[in-house]
């Protein structure tokens, strides 16, 4: 079974699928059994910026 999934600071996370085998979902439909990865908004917010930079300058 494959579930989409959009937490991608999920340790569980895979191009928006989840990739545990079997899971549990809460009334709200959120996943019961997730580690999130704790990343400071400044850093997170330094490397998407980094990150689409990278590719802008790819695209040119």
């Amino acid at each position: 079974m494959i579930v989409s999934c959009r937490n991608d600071i999920c340790v569980y996370w895979k191009n928006d699928e989840c990739m545990l085998e079997a899971i549990d979902i809460n009334e709200a439909g959120f996943c019961n059994d997730y580690i999130s990865v704790n990343i400071p908004s400044e850093e997170l917010e330094y490397y998407r910026k980094k990150h689409l930079d990278d590719l802008r300058n790819r695209a040119y």
